[in-house]
């Protein structure tokens, strides 16, 4: 299992990437995620530190599917994987939304192996 940083083609679909077919999908769970509270850090090598945040409950909701990505400009044709989305539908005014595409290997035929997949 990995999380995808780059938006890929997808084969077979005329032009669609990624996130955008993820985007599309029907939503098949959803949970809450229980973030601790955090005080300011300092991050190595970095001249801002990391603000802190206070204990806070997100919402999410989970997508899944299986498709066939673009491979990189590597030997080794299509990669086929099954794509775990979950993205916070409604993020803090103050804050980023929270938002992970992971690729797998392995089927997701329920939402608790998504759940799996995402721990």
């Amino acid at each position: 299992m990995i999380r995808a940083l780059h938006d890929r083609l997808l084969i077979g679909q005329a032009g669609v990437r990624l996130w955008e077919h993820m985007r599309q999908q029907p939503v098949v769970g959803t949970y809450d995620l229980v973030l601790e509270q955090r005080g300011p850090q300092r991050r190595k090598g970095l001249h801002k530190p990391r603000r802190g945040r206070k204990a806070q409950t997100r919402y999410l909701e989970i997508r899944v599917a299986h498709v066939s990505l673009q491979a990189p400009k590597q030997p080794g044709g299509p990669l086929s994987v099954f794509v775990v989305f979950v993205q916070e539908p409604e993020p803090p005014e103050e804050g980023e939304a929270l938002e992970w595409m992971l690729l797998t290997s392995e089927g997701i035929p329920t939402v608790h192996d998504a759940r799996t997949v995402i721990g």
